[in-house]
């Protein structure tokens, strides 16, 4: 460990540079608490000057370039403990912040002890240090960079520089390494081609799917180039991140996942599946499901839980391994999930479900009749377009909605246990509410719930959902119409029972009409149209409107009532041209449409599908 005199830290105004939360007065104690002794405190002080120091916006804070060479000199020895992450503090700041005259002048200061970092004792440095001299832009890190790509004798380093390399230097030999013995350094090849040729890969499926897939690729845990704690970092960040180099090509992109799948490591296939789920996500007629079945058999449990899983996701396309998930139903094999633990019993449940399949009937009875909450208690569902960041090996959990509701033709067998389940003391209340929501879907079928739902009704969280459930069950006439008018702007659902009474709610009209108008949001608005033609059946002023909402889906604009106006749309047979155009681009995209949500994102694009071929035929 290297001593480091904190005087001149102490003789400067931090309070008068701006940090991450304000002014960064706190910046000198905790530069000294990195150099502690005590691995969590030391740990700790990194974790908190990287919230101070971190650009904001894109830009470099003013206590960044100030920092700096009491940084250094904690990542040269001044620290005892992870002097690696004081490195990639450092670069963090230089990747991220735009270029500023007070960081280059601070990089100038340090420069010399800048290259040191690659000659350092520990790998773990050497790995950051290469990283970060490649994101400096200067012809000296370069060349620092190559010299220390000529000596370097770690396996692990040798292939971090490659991609520092590739980075930095466009005149190094990228090419001349795909024909390197090591799959470890072709694989780190292609990533840094892929950076300036993004078609490079597609040359390169086999090579990348053997170097990803074996032990071997556990050298790159710890590399400064997978970081991303969202894709479980290291190998497992290395096999999704392989496969989005091949994204733009569906069939490439399945040749990956099936030779990993098939050829790769225990750890490897288990991982591959999530970039299994991102294939399936994005692009249409992409068969895995022979694959996924192959799967349920591996002997290795993680990767029998993730197939399972992504069949859950497949719904009916999964029924030829209805069989082998029955058996899977007793699977205790447990992971971690957003919430709480599941089982691969669990997955293969919720794709029973997705089936429609009766089988998992009663393993449902048994779930709700047991004494955990299994189902995802966030209600909250986003009506916009959402990126993939959850890719199989945290799938989260399905909502009680999801589960549930589809399985209208088994209410017989599962209103009395939820029944049940409500009216156990303790319950967390998103999950009475869920359950209340499941009831009023399924409508008259819950009728043998009502003395349950009369005892929670008054409530003030989930009251509502039990007095809807309650009046769903005993079933809404014309007497109703003017209660759900007035709450109509409130609720989308209540909008959509309106529209299910058909002429029998022409009270609700005027409230309609109002709904409808452009100053509502597109939800309420295509809903009241769509609820206008069920009760008046008046053409004139709706279809314009369901025909507005839904046209950006023919450039793949997906949003949930775009999606709505669509299936509207097709109900009602509208058939002009424009309407037929979107039909058209729907129908005829191979990428898939709707991009919202995670389980019901595939659904959701198939029955908008088939909502476009309806329209066509």
């Amino acid at each position: 460990m290297r001593k480091i005199d904190w005087t001149a830290a102490r003789k400067i105004d931090w309070a008068s540079l701006e940090g991450g939360h304000g002014p960064a007065g706190t910046v000198p104690d905790l530069l000294e608490e990195c150099a502690r002794e005590d691995p969590l405190h030391a740990l700790g002080a990194i974790v908190d000057l990287g919230d101070l120091l971190r650009p904001a916006r894109g830009r470099v804070l003013s206590a960044a370039p100030v920092a700096l060479p009491f940084l250094v000199a904690l990542a040269e020895g001044g620290a005892v403990h992870a002097r690696e992450q004081v490195v990639r503090l450092i670069r963090r700041i230089a990747e991220r912040g735009q270029p500023a005259a007070a960081w280059s002048a601070a990089v100038d200061g340090v420069w010399p002890r800048l290259p040191a970092l690659l000659a350092d004792p520990d790998p773990l440095v050497r790995r950051q240090g290469g990283r970060l001299l490649s994101c400096l832009g200067r012809p000296e890190a370069v060349a620092a960079l190559r010299e220390r790509w000529d000596v370097e004798p770690d396996r692990r380093v040798r292939c971090d520089l490659v991609r520092s390399l590739g980075r930095a230097d466009p005149a190094f030999d990228l090419a001349g390494l795909l024909a390197d013995d090591d799959p470890q350094v072709v694989l780190a090849a292609v990533h840094a081609l892929a950076a300036t040729d993004p078609a490079a890969p597609l040359a390169h499926v086999d090579a990348l799917a053997r170097a990803v897939g074996e032990v071997d690729s556990a050298l790159w845990v710890d590399s400064a180039w997978l970081e991303d704690v969202r894709l479980g970092g290291g190998p497992t960040e290395l096999v999704i991140t392989t496969g989005d180099l091949l994204a733009a090509d569906p069939d490439a992109l399945t040749g990956y996942v099936t030779r990993v799948a098939r050829d790769g490591s225990g750890p490897r296939r288990a991982a591959v599946l999530g970039v299994a789920l991102r294939l399936l996500y994005a692009w249409r007629d992409v068969d895995l499901v022979p694959l996924l079945g192959e799967l349920l058999h591996d002997g290795r449990p993680a990767v029998r839980y993730r197939a399972a899983a992504v069949l859950a996701c497949l719904g009916a396309a999964g029924r030829p391994h209805a069989d082998r998930l029955v058996e899977l139903l007793e699977d205790p094999h447990e992971e971690r999930g957003e919430s709480t633990a599941h089982t691969t019993g669990d997955m293969a449940l919720w794709a029973l479900a997705a089936q429609h399949d009766p089988r998992g009937a009663p393993a449902l009875v048994d779930l709700l009749e047991g004494d955990r909450t299994p189902f995802d208690l966030n209600t909250h569902r986003p009506t916009a377009s959402s990126p993939v960041t959850a890719c199989g090996p945290w799938l989260r959990e399905p909502t009680a909605e999801e589960v549930l509701t589809p399985l209208r033709a088994h209410a017989d067998v599962l209103v009395g246990p939820i029944a049940a389940r409500l009216a156990r003391p303790g319950q967390h209340r998103l999950l009475v509410a869920a359950l209340c929501r499941v009831l009023a879907a399924w409508g008259p079928l819950s009728r043998a719930a009502r003395p349950v739902l009369e005892t929670l009704v008054g409530h003030r969280y989930y009251g509502r959902y039990a007095t809807a459930a309650l009046k769903a069950a005993e079933g809404y006439g014309e007497s109703d119409v003017p209660a759900l008018a007035g709450e109509a702007r409130r609720s989308g659902v209540t909008i959509g029972v309106l529209g299910a009474l058909g002429p029998a709610a022409a009270e609700a009209e005027e409230t309609l009409r109002r709904l409808a108008t452009p100053d509502e949001t597109g939800w309420r608005r295509v809903e009241a149209g769509y609820a206008l033609w069920r009760i008046t059946g008046e053409r004139a002023d709706v279809v314009p409107l369901l025909v507005e909402a839904a046209t950006p889906l023919a450039t793949g604009d997906y949003t949930r009532p775009r999606g709505a106006a669509l299936h509207h749309l097709a109900e009602m047979g509208v058939r002009t041209e424009e309407v037929l155009a979107v039909a058209r681009a729907v129908a005829g995209s191979r990428r898939r449409v709707a991009d919202v949500g995670e389980r019901e994102r595939i659904a959701e694009d198939e029955a908008l599908r088939a909502s476009a071929a309806q329209l066509l035929r």
